[in-house]
């Protein structure tokens, strides 16, 4: 008995011993498990795989890429603007000309009347009397109409050169220029006026026609008349571009906001999802596309802020249009045709 108990003990000191081969075989199993998971992970067709086009390819695919802008963004200083139509400015040049002639006439008339008192044939005091009204009626209409101006462009509106100079004012009638009005919340500026704005556009349809709707710069900017639609600090901005259609929204900017950070705007078009993840390709060379994860927890205009850092720098060519044709593409070679 002592002897079959004695043999039992040995038999398991040996099947135990770090010599035995069922020892090494069972350590080499957890390697072989580590090999097998590592090749699935890197082949997951979730991770970013750079895609490569032909020009033909790109032509047909409709890839449209734009570089990516540097802009200075802060949640506190965001407004909303609206290009105005220019009828009631039209109208408003129109009256000060008019105005301006008359004003005018009426000094030529009275200095002729005034020269002609004192020769032969003078005219009768009655008449240089209807002539001296007539000048001060015509003056007095004269800076009504410049009044008025002021009603619709603002009192701090920037008259350049001398009086008569209504250079900008001629660009606005005609639509040469625009005027931006900007409201801002109130407390987002107590002292000065921002030395200039940028217009975010709202409507994805400005994305692929105004400078790849990353922004426009409006400048001078003076103080508005308060807006009895929306709370807040309104604006007056000159935006110098005919093509920006009148009644377009944007979400205005300073171009430098107080406590602002640094990044750039990604148009709405160029965001894909996959994986619960947003992403959006970068033309890293010509033809190579790479998908690069980006935040978009701060929705401009149409499109979202990307601070600096986060997958996307400033002239990076950010692809605007197509991106979800790309990430089809991308996916189906990650999967292989045979799948």
């Amino acid at each position: 008995m002592v002897l079959l108990l004695a043999a039992g003990l040995l038999a398991g000191c040996d099947a135990s011993s770090p010599g035995d081969g069922g020892g090494q075989g069972a350590k080499a199993a957890k390697p072989a498990a580590g090999t097998d998971k590592a090749p699935a992970e890197a082949e997951s067709p979730d991770a970013p795989k750079p895609v490569v086009l032909t020009a033909e390819e790109r032509q047909k695919l409709g890839i449209a890429t734009a570089p990516a802008q540097a802009i200075t963004f802060s949640d506190a200083s965001a407004a909303f603007g609206v290009v105005l139509s220019h009828d009631a400015i039209a109208q408003s040049v129109a009256d000060l000309e008019t105005a301006a002639g008359a004003a005018h006439l009426s000094e030529v008339a009275l200095t002729r009347g005034q020269k002609l008192a004192a020769g032969p044939g003078a005219l009768g005091i009655d008449t240089l009397e209807t002539l001296q009204k007539q000048k001060s009626a015509d003056r007095a209409a004269l800076s009504l109409a410049r009044r008025k101006i002021t009603a619709v462009v603002g009192v701090k509106f920037p008259w350049q050169g001398a009086e008569g100079d209504t250079g900008v004012l001629d660009a606005l009638a005609s639509g040469e220029a625009k005027l931006v009005r900007a409201t801002f919340p109130s407390g987002a500026f107590v002292g000065a006026a921002p030395k200039s704005l940028r217009l975010i556009p709202l409507e994805p349809a400005l994305t692929d026609t105004t400078a790849a709707s990353i922004g426009l710069t409006a400048t001078p900017v003076w103080d508005a008349p308060q807006d009895p639609n929306l709370p807040g600090r309104s604006f007056f901005a000159l935006l110098r571009k005919a093509d920006v259609a009148e009644g377009s929204r944007f979400q205005v900017i300073p171009a430098a906001p107080a406590g602002g950070v640094t990044g750039v705007v990604i148009p709405a078009s160029a965001v894909v999802i996959t994986s619960g993840q947003y992403w959006c390709y970068l033309e890293k060379k010509p033809g190579t596309f790479a998908r690069v994860p980006i935040v978009i927890d701060k929705p401009l205009g149409a499109g979202y802020f990307v601070s600096d850092g986060v997958g996307v720098s400033e002239g990076d060519k950010v692809v605007t249009s197509s991106a979800g044709l790309l990430l089809a593409r991308e996916m189906n070679a990650a999967t292989g045709p045979d799948e």
